[in-house]
């Protein structure tokens, strides 16, 4: 709860202003009732026509600085909102950005409510101007009940009797609502996935899968329309019993006084003042009571997002070596990813002099890609090591080991803005001559010099606009640009034609008469000159030296390597 509160202790002098402002506003709170008492009071007894104007000017005076402190508290709560909900954003936002990747994505896959985006969401209806002020109100309650107390303990009593009963009502629905809203966000977050998969129009259609999803989406939709239903229902009923006990009250208020009045106890203007400052007794109270199940699910938003933001970053400040030679070596290496039961690798052992080449292959799942985001940092392994130029890679700077990196993923991904954004990611200072220069090299001059836009062409859809061959050529190119001394290439026939696999095995060739350290990650075993170095993930772990020469893979027709 505290930290839904944060806005209020976020500056001190702010705090204080906001703490006395709120007092003020309510002492001036009180100015139509005491115009009301003193009306009924005075003005009708003595009926002195002056009485009534100066009561009616300081009744419009007070009701008018009330009006202009509630409205600048407003404003400084927003802002102060606004301070704190940009600061867990830069925290979210820095998280996203630097957390290791593999327990990033294994903290996001385990996210059933939402993830980064509905946190923050939440928390941000909770941590805004109202309900914060709403708590801010809440004590100046007992101020109310106390003016009430010294206007009459009778009636003063009453008042307290139905609030505790309101608020113990209000506990109870505020507890049962928060259930049901907890089981509306999860039958919400159900159907939102179904109606994701429904988006995946080529599985769906090409497999004749509508009237199967179709009535998934069904039964979906209507849990998810009950149980908003049955959220409608419960915020209704809380609102109905402040509805109820402000009636109740103001009958059990007017009775009480009116028999008092009769006695000669009570005057009839302190009965109505009364009966006004019960009424804003109830919205006092109840406001807060009302909002507790948003406050609940933030809270327990705030620990999704504490604990998303202790997640292990990548290492920014470890050794930089002055120069990357290219030598790399595995040792021992054991990994599995979180909640598999199943060892990727057991003993995985290679070692690569500075210019060497390796080739792995093997069936699917048996780890090539795991290797390839390992070597890169991505992921870490549970046991063993990953030395680069005798430098374990846990102690290497990240940053500076990406920029020494040529990194094709199997299935790569281009980020939203300009083809010209994605190029120069790395390095803002290339010029377009460079960035056309390489996109000739990867053999997509041609299609660049045809399309209008040229480098200034946008980016949609993380590059899935785009045919898989195009994006991993763009994607290619990117990845030469840093003239990285390591090449990690993962599938590198994936997506071509016979043009681009012409294209790759060119452009590998020349990375090594470079002397640049080659990684070559494929299910298809390429083919190999004698004495070539490669590792049969099906067959074992340890790095082996081609003997013979194995089959082909599809449109290879020579050697990678003359």
């Amino acid at each position: 709860m505290r930290a839904l509160l944060a806005p209020l202790w976020a500056r001190s002098d702010l705090n204080v202003y906001m703490v006395l402002s709120s007092l003020v506003i309510h002492i001036l709170g009180l100015t139509s009732t005491v115009f009301v008492m003193l009306v009924y009071g005075r003005y009708l007894s003595h009926g002195v026509d002056s009485t009534l104007y100066t009561l009616t000017t300081g009744a419009l005076v007070g009701i008018g600085v009330e009006m202009f402190l509630r409205r600048a508290r407003f404003k400084i709560a927003s802002s102060l909102c606004a301070v704190e909900s940009r600061k867990l954003s830069e925290k979210v936002s820095h998280t996203l950005l630097n957390a290791r990747s593999g327990a990033l994505q294994s903290h996001l896959n385990s996210a059933a409510d939402g993830g980064t985006t509905t946190w923050l969401e939440r928390i941000g209806q909770a941590v805004s101007p109202q309900p914060v002020l709403a708590l801010l109100d809440m004590p100046f309650a007992l101020l109310l009940l106390a003016v009430l107390f010294a206007l009459s303990w009778q009636l003063a009593l009453c008042v307290l009797l139905v609030v505790v009963v309101l608020l113990v009502m209000l506990g109870v629905s505020a507890h049962r609502m928060k259930s049901i809203t907890s089981d509306h966000q999860t039958n919400q977050s159900k159907y939102n996935v179904l109606l994701k998969n429904a988006e995946l129009t080529e599985a769906v259609r090409i497999n004749n899968a509508q009237d199967w999803l179709s009535q998934r989406l069904v039964n979906g939709s209507g849990e998810s329309r009950l149980s908003r239903h049955h959220l409608q229902l419960q915020q209704e009923k809380m609102q109905s019993q402040v509805r109820n006990a402000t009636v109740f009250m103001s009958v059990i208020v007017i009775s009480v006084g009116a028999a008092l009045s009769v006695h000669g106890e009570l005057n009839f203007g302190v009965l109505i003042g009364a009966n006004i400052l019960s009424a804003r007794l109830i919205m006092l109270i109840s406001q807060p009571i009302q909002q507790m199940p948003m406050w609940l699910n933030a809270v327990r938003d705030f620990g999704c997002v504490n604990d998303f933001l202790a997640l292990p970053e990548e290492t920014q400040k470890g050794t930089k070596l002055p120069s990357f030679k290219g030598k790399v070596s595995v040792k021992q290496l054991m990994f599995a990813y979180p909640n598999s039961p199943l060892m990727v690798y057991e003993n995985l052992n290679f070692e690569l002099d500075a210019g060497e080449t390796l080739t792995v292959t093997g069936s699917n799942g048996k780890g090539k890609t795991t290797l390839a985001r390992l070597l890169t940092g991505l992921v870490q392994p549970l046991r063993g090591s990953i030395a680069i130029d005798g430098v374990e890679l846990r102690q290497v700077n990240a940053h500076w080991w990406r920029e020494q990196l040529v990194y094709l993923p199997q299935d790569p991904d281009l980020l939203p803005g300009t083809l010209r954004d994605n190029m120069t990611l790395m390095d803002a200072s290339l010029q377009d001559a460079q960035l056309t220069e390489v996109i000739g090299k990867v053999g997509l001059g041609d299609w660049l010099n045809q399309h209008p836009d040229g480098l200034d062409m946008e980016i949609q859809m993380r590059g899935r606009n785009l045919a898989l061959g195009i994006r991993r050529r763009i994607a290619f190119a990117r990845a030469l640009l840093s003239q990285g001394q390591l090449v990690v290439i993962d599938e590198p026939l994936e997506g071509l034609d016979k043009a681009g696999i012409t294209m790759m095995q060119k452009v590998l060739a020349e990375l090594a008469k470079e002397k640049r350290t080659l990684i070559i990650i494929s299910q298809f075993m390429q083919p190999l000159k004698a004495g070539a170095k490669f590792i049969n993930l099906d067959e074992s772990h340890v790095m082996q030296v081609a003997t013979v020469r194995p089959s082909p893979a599809p449109g290879v027709e020579k050697e990678w390597f003359a």
